[in-house]
């Protein structure tokens, strides 16, 4: 048995078809419908077993109309009733104001990058779940006979998509999903530490024990706590890839989208051509990459993908566009000239397209070293593994302050103990404007476990606060 229907991507193309149809008689001068259908199944684990398997579907069609500069939108679970679908967003497209100039892209063709689908995924049954949820349960215990498997589980999705347009898009495609994430615990002595770890990727992963040892690792490693009384300061932090990624993204996603930076809502706003960060680093934004967890062939509003160069030698190129976005500041005049750079984004068939990243990659011009030989270098500094509150980030001002309880003291290159809890605050882009290292990375399991931000362990010696609780 299969998760996705064998005629899933015609069904929704036919259904697009069916409220097309409908649009074209009506007043609307153009009209796009996107469709999706997903199925998926997990099993839960909590309190060192299975405590829930599970699984379920979901879909849907969302039209968008533009009519006389007005976009409306408008969303349905299926294509039955397409008459009263384009007659609400016709009414929501009345509300608004129009702008200037948009239309919805023609056809352009697509990229070409092999599909992100794997049978294997789509024919996984509940039981083979529930075998690779006791494999982890047991893979802990063998690490350490008292670490607990207190949280996460495995999962697997797989899901069909189709876009219709009225200016001769016609796309539709499938991807599939299988990964884990647990939270390992170590209570023993009146001490209680822990570690979380995951990976995900489109095919199916036969192996998941790489995150039993990680989050035991980092369980183990932080039950040697120490008192660090030098309060508040500056020092060197080497973050790895998973707790740099969500302040990455946070900040920079959104600081670096066309519109914020148009209207004066950005950190680099009025910054372009100038440097914003160490000289030896670039950042790209790339949804042709193959395996890559926001890579595709076409955008959310069917334009090709493409690789955009964002930050180049340190220096600030561009922004991100989606076609809307960019159409609405120039018509205000907060842009003299903007286009859509491929990063529309979907969130579902419920939401219209909006600006978002495809893939973020961050490199560097200078040599990478191991995580083990830069630590080898910190005389006094720290390594954080992971943060929360990362959402709570200034993306205006760059300003963060998260706290963190995966903390590692480094003295003389070699790792100490570890803070019970801290805080870590300071400000990120003045963090990266100046001595940042990029650690050699694992890049076929950074690019789907970091999700659509593909980035390395990174040493910042300027601007990060800890402050040990």
């Amino acid at each position: 048995m299969t998760l996705m229907p064998d005629d899933s991507c015609q069904r929704l193309l036919d259904g697009c078809q069916q409220i097309g149809a409908v649009a074209d008689k009506s007043v609307a001068d153009m009209w796009e419908v996107f469709a999706i259908q997903s199925y998926g199944a997990e099993v839960e684990i909590e309190a060192g077993k299975v405590s829930l398997a599970g699984g379920g579907g979901e879909g849907g069609f969302g039209l968008r109309i533009l009519n006389q500069g007005k976009v409306g939108f408008a969303y349905a679970a299926n294509s039955g009733d397409s008459q009263r679908l384009v007659d609400a967003a016709l009414s929501a497209a009345s509300l608004v104001p129009a702008v200037e100039g948009f239309e919805f892209p023609d056809d352009e063709g697509e990229t070409k990058l092999s599909p992100m689908w794997d049978t294997e995924v789509d024919n996984i049954s509940p039981e083979q779940l529930m075998l690779q949820a006791d494999s982890m349960l047991s893979t802990c215990k063998e690490l350490n006979p008292i670490a607990v498997i207190t949280g996460g589980g495995i999962s697997t999705s797989c899901t069909a998509g189709a876009l219709l347009t009225s200016q001769g898009i016609s796309t539709s495609g499938m991807r599939s999903s299988h990964g884990g994430g647990i939270q390992v615990t170590i209570d023993e002595d009146d001490k209680l530490t822990s570690g979380w770890s995951s990976m995900q990727s489109f095919e199916l992963l036969d192996d998941l024990s790489p995150i039993c040892d990680e989050a035991v690792g980092l369980a183990e490693i932080t039950r040697n706590t120490i008192a660090d009384n030098g309060g508040a300061r500056e020092a060197p932090v080497l973050f790895t890839h998973s707790g740099i990624r969500s302040l990455f993204s946070n900040v920079f996603a959104s600081s670096l989208r066309g519109e914020k930076m148009a209207r004066g809502e950005s950190v680099w706003s009025d910054k372009v051509s100038k440097l914003v960060f160490d000289n030896h680093l670039s950042l790209h934004d790339d949804g042709t990459i193959e395996g890559g967890a926001g890579s595709g062939r076409r955008d959310g509003e069917g334009k090709k993908t493409q690789r955009t160069t964002l930050i180049e030698k340190g220096v600030l190129k561009s922004g991100i566009w989606s076609t809307r976005d960019a159409a609405e500041q120039v018509s205000e005049g907060n842009a003299e000239d903007a286009t859509s750079t491929s990063n529309a984004g979907r969130g579902g068939h419920q939401s219209s397209p909006n600006t978002s990243i495809s893939n973020f990659i961050l490199s560097s011009s200078q040599h990478s070293n191991s995580r083990d030989s830069v630590i080898e270098e910190i005389d006094d500094g720290w390594v954080v593994h992971s943060v929360m509150g990362a959402h709570t980030a200034n993306p205006s001002s760059g300003d963060f302050s998260v706290t963190s309880s995966s903390i590692l003291k480094v003295v003389d290159g070699e790792i100490i103990g570890a803070l019970k809890q801290a805080g870590v605050s300071g400000n990120l882009p003045q963090s990266f404007s100046e001595g940042v290292s990029l650690i050699e990375m694992d890049k076929p399991r950074s690019i789907w476990a970091s999700g659509s931000v593909v980035i390395p362990d990174i040493l910042l010696r300027n601007g990060i606060r800890i402050n040990p609780s």
